[in-house]
């Protein structure tokens, strides 16, 4: 059982992207996609930013990871499922039931 997460970064006006300087961070809204999954595919550890094993309490992968607007480097289990828990209690909550049974 794993959580992925991957960060999709978008231009504030996709109309400016051609002027120098319009791709600064301070210019880009960052969507977070998480999915809950059984077993992770070569795809999702290419494309993911962060994936960890419930089962096992581990971080497999923390790439570009920000809490409270600062990127993280070596992140916790607990911090991470903490994060994730906070913005996703029903399903997180379930998923922690699966991954003891």
């Amino acid at each position: 059982m794993f959580i992925t997460a991957s960060y999709l970064r978008y231009p504030i006006d996709p109309k400016s992207t051609s002027k120098p300087n319009s791709q600064r961070k301070s210019d880009m809204i960052l969507d977070e996609v998480v999915s809950l999954v059984k077993k992770l595919r070569d795809s999702d550890l290419k494309r993911c930013n962060v994936i960890i094993n419930v089962k096992r309490q581990e971080v497999v992968k923390c790439r570009d990871f920000q809490l409270d607007g600062k990127i993280v480097e070596n992140p916790s289990y607990e911090a991470l499922l903490e994060h994730f828990h906070e913005l996703y209690p029903a399903q997180i909550d379930e998923l922690l039931k699966l991954a003891q049974a």
